[in-house]
Order: structure tokens, then C-alpha cells, then sequence
């Protein structure tokens, strides 16, 4: 089975040294990327396609929210918690508003933050299976609508499109598949 790619945002640098060491060291079972604030996880993000995001809140330069809002504009389907000191009820709903999935209070120990991220994972897969891939070809390109994405087929380069031009082409190449011209599909 392949390790999951988690991506750690977090501006105490030793503190993230430690959850990745437990992570790929000792938890075991993650490919782990790190990032000091929400503009350079923004970067990582990209780069690095994870299958989990470990956001802190409060950081420099690009808090949290900021990053995540950016991420939900392009990307619905990643997995983020918030692991944060911000305990009020304003603050979480901040960080649900924003899209993160899931909020783990600090401080906590690694296998906690495991335990909710395999859950996460395994409701990921849940939907996946109920929800074949939503995969439609249009031409030489692939829509992957879900992860907002458009893949040339001939050269395998592909694009990374916001939530809303994704949502366009899916209806667009839906209308396409029920019409028919001259015999053959449109």
C-alpha cells in the first residue's frame, strides 16, 4: 500500500520536526512534506499533490485560513485538519467556514491526530467508491471534475482549473453526451 502524502503547515519548526519524524518514523505509513507558513503551503501544495493537509492557524506571512480558503477555491476533495491552540467557538467555525474538515485541539499526541485522519480517509474512500470517478473525455483532454483538473492526453500535461471553470465543463460536456448530430455523437 502506498504511504499517505501529508502536507504539515506549521510555523514552530521544531514542533513540526517532531510530528513528521512520528509520522514517517515511528507512526509510519506517511510520505510527509512540511511547510513554515500558508504561503509557502500554498507552494508545497501544488508541488506536492498530498492526500492530507495538518494546517496551525496562527502563522506569519499566510495564516491558515487565508491558505485554506485559496486551496477550497481549486481543490474540494483534499483532506485538511487544523491542529491549533484557538479553541473559541468563533475560532472554529472560522476554520470550517474556511473548509477544513476536521480540528484537533493542541496540545495532542500524534496517534490522536492519526486516528482522525485515518477516519477522514476511510469516509474519502467511502465517497469514492459510492462516486465512480468523475472522469469525462472531451477530444484529446480529460475533465477530472472532482479535482478540478484537464489533462492533455497526447502530451500528459495537465491544468489545474478553479471549482467554477471545472463545474462549467462538466455541464457543458454533459449537455454533449445526450445530443447527437448527423448521426453521430456531438
Amino acid at each position: 500500500m502506498a504511504n499517505t502524502k501529508l502536507l504539515l503547515v506549521e510555523d514552530d519548526e521544531n514542533l513540526a520536526y517532531m510530528e513528521k519524524s512520528c509520522f514517517e518514523d515511528i507512526i509510519g505509513g506517511y510520505e510527509v512534506k512540511t511547510a513554515v507558513n500558508g504561503k509557502e503551503g500554498l507552494k508545497v501544495w501544488q508541488d506536492f499533490q498530498p492526500d492530507v493537509i495538518v494546517s496551525d492557524i496562527d502563522m506569519p506571512i499566510m495564516d491558515g485560513i487565508e491558505m485554506v480558503k485559496k486551496i477550497r477555491e481549486v481543490d474540494g476533495k483534499t483532506i485538511i485538519l487544523f491542529t491549533t491552540g484557538l479553541t473559541s467557538p468563533k475560532d472554529l467555525k472560522a476554520g470550517y467556514a474556511a473548509g477544513a474538515n476536521n480540528y484537533v485541539k493542541k496540545p495532542f499526541i500524534p496517534e490522536e491526530l492519526d486516528a482522525h485522519i485515518h477516519s477522514l480517509l476511510q469516509l474519502k474512500a467511502g465517497a469514492r467508491s459510492e462516486n465512480a470517478s468523475n472522469q469525462i473525455k472531451l477530444g484529446k483532454y480529460i475533465l477530472d471534475a472532482d479535482h478540478a483538473t484537464l489533462k492533455d492526453t497526447q502530451d500528459g500535461k495537465q491544468k489545474m482549473l478553479t471549482a467554477r471553470e471545472a463545474k462549467i465543463l462538466e455541464l457543458l460536456a454533459s449537455k454533449t453526451k445526450t445530443r447527437w448530430c448527423a448521426a453521430k455523437p456531438c
